[in-house]
């Protein structure tokens, strides 16, 4: 049977604040006013980690960038798992597409369990390259799949992320069914009631983790997009400092990026404002089943892989209507000029 990944919508702008390289970053877009460039500075530096043998491709070309200089890039979000202390595996594949130009962002969701193929350990599920070959191997094995350069990377911890949440004081879920699993063998203990309810960091944690419905992980895919609207939405409603910053602090313990400092800067700054409907999702056809080795995959056919691919880079390289960029940027300066009255 043909499932459907997501649907094509656009999210709105507490989608932004959280995901991918805001996911941290764009609750200081407000915040940078408030305590400071060098504390977010600070902060973004804390992140920041190349890739080894020279693959983060575009710090050297863009260490300096200026906002208006920027080019689109697909950024190669990570969600992992290290729970067990041993190697970490990915429960959380996205590609970012990042369009500067446009000030817009193109997510797409890759489930955990496509059938790919991983250089040097034969079809297997997409999330086990990062067990096998950390970043690197998950970033080839990724651009190999969609037949896209991957142009940089962010890896988001749950464990850190979960501190973050208990820091946050918890976040409203409205949680649609009883939840329950165990799994001995790595102390997984879920135990979630129906209704909307205020989740704290390990309940939280286990409700983007929960896959054992008849939805598996599709329906994993949609809370985590649930949970991140939710976080936002809880996170902006602090307008204090003294709830913000620890929040944001706690939160980027986990986080990891190839993305230089000064081009996070760069980018809060050009998406300063920007409005929901610069957010979009892409849609993707694909087929969950039983392999022969009795486990569950998702198939995406080759074709759909095409098309994905040259959308992204479509997207990514689309230059925007004169007429329509100048009436963004007017709108740009009202608000930061509101912003900073």
């Amino acid at each position: 049977m043909t499932r459907t990944n997501g649907k094509r919508k656009k999210i709105n702008k507490v989608t932004l604040i959280v995901l991918s390289v805001v996911i941290t970053l764009g609750l200081v877009i407000g915040g940078t006013a408030m305590w400071g460039v060098n504390k977010f500075r600070d902060l973004a530096g804390g992140m920041y980690e190349p890739l080894p043998n020279g693959q983060d491709s575009q710090s050297g070309k863009q260490n300096k960038a200026k906002a208006n200089e920027l080019e689109g890039f697909h950024i190669l979000i990570l969600g992992v798992d290290s729970r067990d202390g041993g190697a970490a595996r990915s429960d959380t594949v996205m590609i970012a597409t990042v369009n500067p130009h446009l000030e817009e962002i193109m997510l797409t969701s890759l489930p955990r369990d496509t059938y790919v193929a991983v250089q040097g350990r034969g079809n297997t599920k997409l999330n086990h390259a990062m067990a096998y070959g950390g970043v690197p191997l998950a970033k080839e094995t990724v651009e190999r799949f969609l037949g896209i350069k991957v142009d940089h990377y962010l890896t988001i911890d749950f464990n850190g992320f979960q501190d973050a949440i208990d820091v946050l004081g918890g976040v409203y879920i409205d949680v649609e069914r009883p939840m329950r699993y165990y799994d001995p063998t790595d102390g997984t203990n879920i135990n979630i009631r129906a209704g909307y309810q205020l989740l704290d960091g390990k309940n939280a944690l286990d409700y983007v983790r929960y896959r054992s419905d008849a939805e598996a992980d599709f329906g994993r895919i949609r809370r985590q997009q649930d949970f991140i609207r939710a976080v936002a939405e809880r996170a902006t409603t602090f307008t204090q400092v003294t709830r913000v910053i620890p929040f944001v602090e706690s939160a980027s313990k986990g986080v990891r990026t190839d993305i230089h400092p000064s081009n996070i800067e760069a980018l809060v700054r050009k998406f300063f404002g920007v409005r929901g409907t610069s957010i979009h999702s892409m849609e993707i056809e694909s087929r969950s089943y039983i392999g022969t080795d009795g486990l569950w995959y998702v198939e995406i056919k080759q074709a759909e892989r095409n098309r994905i691919g040259r959308a992204l880079d479509e997207f990514k390289n689309k230059k925007p209507d004169k007429a329509l960029m100048e009436q963004n940027n007017s709108q740009k300066n009202d608000q930061e000029s509101a912003a900073s009255a």
